[in-house]
């Protein structure tokens, strides 16, 4: 399987991150345990999204 561009995982961990907040608020996801594994899910999108090369190759 091929890696996707650094654009297309950047999307990616966006729309994850927004779609787990998204659930959050709609009550799809509930209970302490639960919050808990969205919350570190939300946490490592949001790294990874970080992390991902620019348009420059850098970061963005």
């Amino acid at each position: 399987m091929r890696m996707p561009t650094p654009a297309v995982r950047r999307w990616i961990y966006r729309v994850a991150t927004a779609g787990l907040a998204v659930a959050a608020v709609y009550g799809y996801v509930d209970g302490e345990p639960s919050a808990a594994w969205l919350l570190l899910a939300a946490a490592v999108t949001g790294m990874a999204d970080v992390n991902t090369p620019g348009p420059d190759g850098g970061e963005e």
